[in-house]
Parts: C-alpha cells; structure tokens; sequence
C-alpha cells in the first residue's frame, strides 16, 4: 500500500478484518488477505515537525569588545524559542508557521540575520527579520552583529563681537575605529 501527497507528513497503515481484529501491516506496508476475506485498511498521515537553531556571530573590527554570550536570541511565532546562542533553548524542534527573528544586548552594532536550510541553500528573511518553516524543515538562523565606528561630532564658536578677529579651521567630523584617539586642531 502507498500513497502520494504533501511533504512534511509520515502515514503510518493500520488495517482490521470485518469482525474488526489487527490484521498485520508489513514492514513494507504490505498485507495478506485471504479469498473472500474484507479488510478496511485506514493511513493515518500527522505532520511532522519542524527545526528552528538561532546563532549569534560578531565581528569586532572597530574596537568593539562584545562577546556572542552578550545577547539574546528570539523567534517569535507558533512556537516561541529565546535565548544565548550555543544553548538548547534556541535549538529546538518547533511548530511550523511564519516567525519573527529579533535580538537584545549591547549597543553600538549592527545586527544581519541570514537563513538556511539543512541542505546549506538560503531560507528568505524578509524586510522585518520574518522568515517562514515549513513542516519536516530543519532550519538555521545566523545573525552577525558588527561593531560600529564611533562618531565624533566637534563644534567650536568664536564669538567676536567686542572687535576680535580669531578665525578658527577645525577638523570637525570624525569616524575613527580607535575611540581614544581623535585628532582636532585649531590652525
């Protein structure tokens, strides 16, 4: 016995006799009926579950000193998964459906969130971090979080207005990865 239909499902057979006793179901799903014998045979076909893993990458190219145990994941949906990456709390089977992808920890970066499959091919993430799993699906989740540079914002006034004549040329609008050193002068 067979049966074709949607992907994500397992059948299992079950078959009884007229006076409703087992009758054996091989393990190819196969059975014997002898002559003149009814047999009612039912495929019972439940929906697998999905798999949903959220990891956390970052890169600290700009002075940034945050580790990836410094956040916390979150996929909101049918089956709601949150926690620190490398945890069981976000690698998790999980009910199909649609799910939002977010983040908390520290300030300063940039977070990127990109998608696969178990086979390694890429799974959409939208413009609002949504993505969607279907049945049977297995599913992982990265997110990079990038540090950004820092800005610096100079602003110095020269208030003549007693007959000064300071004029004043500043480098007055700085990104520097190195925090501590920033470099204005008055010429």
């Amino acid at each position: 016995m067979s049966e074709t239909g949607p992907a994500g499902y397992v059948g299992t057979w079950s078959c009884v006799n007229a006076a409703g006793d087992p009758v054996t179901v091989n393990a190819n799903n196969g059975i014997t009926v002898a002559l003149a014998q009814s047999v009612t045979c039912t495929v019972n076909n439940d929906d697998q579950t999905a798999h949903l893993k959220l990891v956390k990458t970052i890169t600290n190219n700009n002075g940034g000193t945050a580790t990836v145990t410094d956040w916390t994941l979150t996929a909101t949906g049918p089956t709601t998964i949150s926690g620190i990456t490398g945890t069981g709390d976000v690698n998790q089977d999980v009910n199909a459906g649609s799910y939002t992808l977010s983040e908390t920890g520290p300030a300063g970066y940039v977070g990127t969130w990109s998608c696969v499959n178990a086979a390694g091919d890429p799974v959409t993430v939208n413009a609002n971090n949504g993505i969607t799993v279907a049945l049977a699906q297995s599913v992982t989740c990265t997110v990079n979080n990038d540090d950004q540079p820092a800005h610096l914002n100079l602003v110095k006034k020269i208030a003549n207005d007693n007959g000064g004549t300071l004029a004043t040329v500043m480098d007055v609008d700085r990104d520097r990865p190195d925090h501590d050193q920033w470099d204005h002068r008055n010429r």
